[in-house]
Formats: structure tokens, sequence, C-alpha cells
């Protein structure tokens, strides 16, 4: 398995040294494969979405507070902010402690 990945990546090894084989190594035998799971996607969560569609609220709207909310009221917590990606998520963390 080495002797192909340096055929195909050889030139990664020769200018990052023994990093590329430190990476290789970790996702050759630490890295498992998550399997596939089709969706449960029943008639109960096609009415809701198509309820969020149809009210023009997409991103900000009354469900993403009731979500914020329910948050909120779970980990006993005062604020709950949603944001519609991890990347948007993690920019306000760094930015937030600068």
């Amino acid at each position: 398995m080495e002797r192909e990945f340096n055929k195909q990546f050889g030139w990664i090894t020769q200018a990052l040294g023994s990093v590329a084989n430190h990476i290789f190594y970790f996702t050759s035998h630490c890295m498992k494969p998550i399997p596939f799971s089709p969706p449960r996607i029943d008639q109960k969560t096609i009415d809701a979405v198509t309820e969020v569609l149809l009210s023009g609220w997409i991103t900000t709207g009354p469900k993403t507070r009731e979500l914020e909310a329910r948050i909120n009221e779970y980990c006993e917590s005062k604020r709950t902010l949603c944001l519609n990606a991890w990347t948007n998520a993690v920019e306000l963390v760094l930015r937030w402690y600068g």
C-alpha cells in the first residue's frame, strides 16, 4: 500500500519529507470510513420542510427562533445563536476570541 502511494504521490513525499508519510500512515491505519446511511424522510419531515418553504422564512424565521429557544431550554443556557454553517460558527468564535 505504501509503495502504491509513493508511485502516485512520490512528489509530495519529496516536497514535504516525512510529514507526507505521517499523513499517509494516519489516514491509512487510523481512520475508519463512515458507512453510508440513507436519510429517514417520512411524511412528517416532508410536511415540516414544506411548511418552512411556503412560509418564506428559510434562514432566520420563526422556526429558527423556536430551535434556539428549545436549545436554550435543553442546555439551560441564556442565549443560543443558530448559524447556517459550521464555517460561520468557527469564524464567529475566532472573531470573539480575537
